[in-house]
């Protein structure tokens, strides 16, 4: 063999040796993402491990820097909860109004293009996957901010500095990886008497301490086997803490219920698609039971008006989602603003957007409660924006 061709060779066998290298480094990671997108737990339902942030010694007043100064919030009323946010920001959206909109004036127009970044902090890691979506909107009492991440794991923040006080990972478990219809996702928490309020993925809520992070209640919502997550952020009204799952692309009847803020228990729960007698029934065939299938789940918090003690929220598309020639119909309550008395879960009244809806052209958006001028007269109306491009 010539010089030139044990030339050839060796540099055909280092491209080939280097090629080898890569690949093993190239599968290694892959390897190494794959474990740690499926692997979140051991399977079973989810479980949880709490951190919790010490304070240093010092004397003076100064920033809330540990979990055991977290001032703890009261029962809020119902008037509480529906003003305009000023001091705090006890709702997602800022009260049970819906309407996001705060009465304070310190930033505007004039000065809004000086604000900058104050602190920046890493939520350890968590929901930072591929599958993951950052959907919370923060909640704020006394200092302390309180956000969820997709992993459904919750922070306790000093808004002042930005440190972690605590936290608490749910661990929800690899066996939900089959079984998520929409996004692994949590909507934000409820705040009230003391307790946050959350949604677990894989079918639960559960009342977490605001000083700690201790879950101090955990109840099953609906079973993920059967297609149910639940993303949505809780409702704390009245006592009680309101919630519903989602999964209308597997067949599932949705609903909304509420259960006891300081035990768990059920109060009462509406099923978004009538039952047999109930009205409504008959836009649904009678030939099948699709109805048990229909979908018409629930995606956003309830907004509330304290003065008529009404709940408001809007529900998913119908079951299957693409496919209506087995349900002939309006197929209500699908894709339909509903009113609920908040004490008994009765409904009060609807308005279905899309009626027998075959192109997933549901009401997923939040309802918003807001005064309006119609014919020259305030009238106090609802709003929900639509994936038809209409605000109905």
């Amino acid at each position: 063999m010539s010089d030139d061709d044990k030339a050839g060779w060796g540099e055909f066998f280092g491209i080939v040796t280097t090629f080898a290298i890569g690949a093993a480094l190239v599968l290694a990671v892959g390897v190494g993402i794959l474990i740690g997108y499926y692997a979140i737990g051991s399977g079973g339902s989810s479980s949880h491990n709490v951190t919790v942030a010490q304070a240093p010694t010092r004397s003076g007043a100064h920033a809330i820097d540990a979990a055991d100064e977290i001032p703890v919030a009261p029962a809020f009323t119902p008037a509480e909860l529906a003003a305009f946010p000023t001091t705090n920001w006890i709702t997602p959206p800022g009260g049970t109004l819906g309407d996001r909109y705060s009465a304070l004036t310190q930033i505007n127009a004039s000065n809004a293009s000086q604000l900058k970044g104050d602190w920046l902090t890493a939520l350890n890691g968590s929901g930072t996957l591929e599958k993951y979506s950052q959907e919370a909107s923060a909640v704020e009492y006394d200092g302390v901010i309180y956000t969820a991440t997709g992993a459904d794991d919750v922070f306790a923040i000093s808004a002042a500095t930005g440190k972690i006080l605590w936290e608490t990972k749910a661990n929800v478990p690899a066996s939900t990886a089959t079984s998520v219809c929409c996004g692994w996702d949590n909507r934000g928490v409820a705040l009230g008497d003391g307790m946050l309020f959350t949604s677990i993925l894989d079918g639960y809520v559960e009342a977490l301490s605001q000083k700690t992070g201790e879950v101090l209640w955990k109840t099953a919502i609906a079973p993920v086997t059967s297609g149910w997550t639940v993303t949505m952020a809780p409702l704390y009204e009245d006592g009680m803490v309101i919630i519903g799952p989602v999964g209308a692309e597997y067949g599932v009847r949705g609903f909304i219920s509420a259960y006891n803020a300081t035990t768990g228990q059920l109060v009462w729960k509406h099923y978004n698609i009538p039952g047999p007698g109930e009205p409504g029934h008959s836009s649904w065939p009678s030939d099948n039971n699709l109805w048990e299938h229909g979908g018409a789940t629930t995606w956003n918090t309830p907004t509330f008006d304290p003065k008529l003690g009404l709940m408001y929220y809007s529900t998913g598309n119908s079951g299957e989602d693409f496919e209506g020639k087995e349900r002939a119909g309006d197929d209500l309550y699908s894709s339909t603003i509903i009113a609920l008395n908040i004490k008994t879960g009765n409904m009060a009244w609807y308005y279905q957007t899309v009626h027998h809806d075959i192109w997933d052209f549901d009401d997923p958006s939040p309802t918003v409660l807001m005064n309006v001028e119609v014919n020259g007269k305030m009238e106090e109306g609802i709003a929900e924006p639509s994936k038809t491009g209409y605000v109905y």
